[in-house]
């Protein structure tokens, strides 16, 4: 087991936040602009044992693994006129130890503060996952092709710290929140 620097650990936690940002943005195949015929209520488990994690997602949403330890779920493009994802769901995770969940907030914060495009903070407090897992939550919004508003859970499991990102566009964020929220009540962290 490594034990990460506190600088290391910034520039790490600034390129999983540039990954989700990417991921987001990335072009979804010629699928994603027919309907499938499933319901929006269909959902699929997505079980990564690598990242010590399961949990559920729309059937209708595109899953990627990415490398460094990262997986999105993106929602299916809706409006032909937009080529990109409205919404999208990230999760990766970086081994440490050592380090308080306030310490990686607040370094995660003053990287977001000073990267990200006309940041606004909307919200920065104590959460509990569906588990019971205590975490942290930032609600925000940043310039990315467009005004995007992200929810940020950060948290720990055993040697993990967990960044889950829900990002989409402003006008959709509280469209796909009910979703990301049952999202987020599936999500079960492996031993």
């Amino acid at each position: 087991m490594r034990l990460i620097t506190a600088t290391s650990y910034v520039i790490l936690l600034s390129l999983l936040y540039i990954s989700v940002n990417n991921s987001v943005n990335i072009v979804n195949d010629a699928s994603g602009l027919f309907h499938s015929g499933k319901s929006q209520d269909d959902f699929k488990t997505y079980e990564n044992p690598k990242l010590k994690f399961s949990i559920q997602y729309p059937s209708t949403w595109q899953k990627e693994e990415r490398l460094n330890d990262f997986v999105t779920f993106l929602a299916p493009i809706v409006d032909s006129s937009h080529y990109k994802s409205p919404a999208g769901l990230g999760i990766s995770s970086l081994s440490v130890s050592n380090v308080s969940l306030n310490t990686i907030v607040n370094i995660h914060l003053k990287n977001n503060t000073n990267n990200l495009k006309d940041f606004q903070l909307i919200e920065s407090s104590d959460t509990i996952l569906a588990d019971n897992r205590q975490a942290k939550k930032i609600i925000f919004t940043a310039m990315d092709d467009e005004k995007k508003q992200a929810l940020q859970l950060i948290t720990k499991n055993n040697d993990k710290v967990y960044l889950i990102t829900y990002k989409a566009y402003v006008d959709k964020y509280e469209q796909y929140l009910p979703i990301i929220q049952k999202m987020l009540n599936s999500l079960v962290f492996l031993k």
